[in-house]
């Protein structure tokens, strides 16, 4: 979420930011009611609410592996993590964000005049949301650019 909290910084103060980089917004609400991440959306959707059902009948642990695996890293990605990254104690976060309608959409007409700089990057091997949101960003902003990483991917999402 580091990268949407930094967009939205500069979308709401501009004077604050000399520069801003940011890797993969998760700004996936950009592609809603696009039949063609229409499928892809549900099925985030449905993963993020299973951890939300898990959280909400106490299961942390659990949710937070199911987090782990099957929202932000992928399958086996909790067991290679060490203990002390394993997210538990985050759990409430998660569940004040998802509670936040707008988490995933960004008020791209405030940013229409900004003129910061503006590096978006994302990974090749990223999953397929992350590149169509970040050039939904990429064509409201008039100083972006954009950089792919070959062969990255940071989240499974």
């Amino acid at each position: 979420m580091g990268a949407t909290i930094c967009l939205r910084l500069l979308a709401r103060h501009p004077d604050l930011v000399a520069s801003l980089s940011a890797h993969e917004p998760p700004l996936f609400g950009l592609l809603a009611g696009d039949p063609t991440w229409e499928p892809a959306l549900q099925d985030v959707q449905r993963r993020i609410r299973r951890v939300l059902e898990l959280l909400a009948q106490d299961r942390t642990a659990q949710a937070a592996e199911r987090f782990v695996e099957d929202v932000a890293l992928g399958p086996g990605a909790w067991r290679q993590l060490p203990e002390e990254d394993r997210l538990i104690r985050h759990a409430p976060t998660f569940v004040e964000e998802s509670a936040d309608p707008s988490i995933t959409e960004l008020d791209l007409p405030s940013l229409a005049d900004v003129t910061t700089p503006v590096l978006l990057t994302g990974g090749a091997a990223s999953p397929p949301l992350y590149d169509p949101s970040s050039n939904a960003c990429r064509r409201r902003f008039p100083r972006v650019t954009r950089h792919r990483f070959a062969e990255a991917a940071t989240s499974r999402t």
